[in-house]
């Protein structure tokens, strides 16, 4: 019972005093008053530990059933995601015994629209703040390949020349481009004015205290430098050699559709003419079936496209297929 409750209990029981009562009674009274109050209280507290006890219990038995629900449902829930892992086992085993034709096809492809070159402008290269760059000469040159040695001065305490190799690969994306699937070309940080250059082959091959022993670095370790993407680039260009040699993109019309940047909206449909420019492959007008018209400078796959494919256009982000309008 609160302070102010009981205050207001005195205060009420004590405008109801009966003023007869003498001061034995009164004293008697109060005993007897008080030993009732405690047992009240009493009988309350023996009541609320029984309930506490209950509650207890309660929360024991139902704390147990769900230790045994959770139990079930880590189970279920273990199993489901066993199931789903298993699925996915099946479906990878069934996509890779499928899948060697498709990536197959689509380096095919790369191969084949691939127009190789390997024109950089070497004579851009400087080397920064007034530092010297010596030009060593060719490490390997082809008709997809070039790449060139040069010594740059570099800021450090000792080894204050670096020998790097820089170069251009018709096999791969320009630097700062994701890393070609095709071939992975080398890439490094070399500190060298390169702007404009073209290159997309960069590598550290070594930090050396003198020009002088760059060249003997050179001399002793020819074969050795870059080997190891020679191998791979070797490899690539014998496939890209037979892929020209044995197929054409003819061959693989309407696997591909033509993807369009577009920053206007233009409806697509199903295409029924193509018109190349007096220069093949440089610009190309498509006409569709609604009668819209599109003209594409330097296009990349139209030569997959044939008359009756649905053209699907990009938007931002977004690829929207236009359905074929009904004659």
């Amino acid at each position: 019972m609160g302070l102010h409750h009981q205050d207001d209990v005195r205060w009420r029981h004590g405008l109801n005093l009966r003023v007869d009562m003498n001061g034995i009674d009164l004293a008697n009274q109060y005993r007897e008053n008080k030993a009732k109050i405690a047992a009240v209280w009493d009988e309350l507290k023996k009541f609320k530990d029984a309930k506490d006890a209950e509650i207890s219990a309660l929360n024991r038995a139902y704390r147990e059933k769900k230790w045994v629900l959770e139990d079930e449902e880590r189970k279920a829930e273990n199993k489901l995601k066993q199931d789903k892992e298993e699925r996915e086992d099946v479906a990878r085993f069934q996509v890779d015994a499928l899948e060697g034709v498709v990536v197959l096809v689509d380096r095919i492809l790369y191969f084949l629209k691939l127009k190789p070159d390997i024109t950089w402008k070497e004579e851009v290269l400087k080397a920064y703040e007034e530092k010297e760059l010596v030009r060593l000469g060719a490490l390997y040159q082809d008709e997809f390949l070039d790449m060139r040695l040069y010594v740059v001065e570099n800021a450090r305490p000792k080894n204050r020349y670096t020998l790097v190799v820089k170069g251009r690969c018709a096999f791969g994306a320009p630097l700062g481009w994701e890393p070609s699937s095709i071939l992975e070309l080398p890439r490094g940080y070399v500190r060298m004015q390169d702007y404009g250059a073209g290159d997309n082959v960069e590598s550290i091959l070594a930090h050396l205290p003198s020009i002088d022993d760059a060249e003997k670095y050179v001399a002793k370790h020819s074969k050795e430098l870059m080997r190891n993407f020679l191998e791979k680039y070797q490899a690539v260009k014998q496939e890209y050699l037979e892929a020209i040699k044995n197929y054409k993109l003819e061959d693989f019309a309407g696997i591909e559709p033509l993807r369009v940047d577009m920053s206007y909206q233009t409806v697509f449909d199903e295409l029924v003419k193509l018109e190349h420019s007096a220069k093949p492959h440089t610009q190309v007008t498509l006409t569709f079936k609604n009668g819209s018209a599109i003209t594409i400078f330097d296009p990349d796959n139209l030569l997959l496209l044939q008359p009756g494919d649905v053209v699907e256009a990009t938007k931002k982000v977004e690829v929207q297929t236009a359905p074929a309008i009904a004659a």
